[in-house]
């Protein structure tokens, strides 16, 4: 779910849920790092760790706080900056859903100590950060 899935009449008195194009049981999920909208997608999913309904409800919590406050709650501009936001916001993941993660290894070394990629603004080349 996300905003542009939200339609409210013009009396704002009936809401509708549309477009479930990539809606799918839980039986058929797949492992990929970019399922759901960015701004919404949920850690599990950027991980790569197996999932269920629950990152559909943190996709509805992300949209929830933007209808409500006008922002985005996690705006990167890509899974390893989502995380980076993400573990500034309620810390970091614990190492039981690290190792489970298919795409852990990416975002985190051998310690479980995230690593950042950062574009530095003079050069705009990619700089790997612990």
């Amino acid at each position: 779910m996300k905003p542009d899935n939200i339609l409210v009449t013009n009396g704002q008195k009936t809401l509708k849920l549309a477009d479930f194009g990539s809606a799918f049981t839980i039986e058929e999920n797949t492992i990929t790092p970019y399922l759901v909208a960015r701004y919404y997608r949920a850690p599990e999913i950027m991980l790569g760790c197996a999932y269920d309904t629950a990152v559909d409800m943190w996709s509805a919590a992300c949209t929830i706080f933007e209808l409500y406050t006008g922002k985005i709650l996690f705006s990167g501009r890509d899974n390893n900056e989502m995380l980076k936001m993400i573990i500034q916001t309620k810390g970091r993941f614990n190492n039981k859903m690290l190792k489970r993660g298919e795409f852990s290894s990416q975002y985190f070394d051998n310690n479980h100590n995230f690593l950042s990629t950062e574009i530095d603004p003079v050069t705009k080349e990619v700089e790997r950060n612990i």
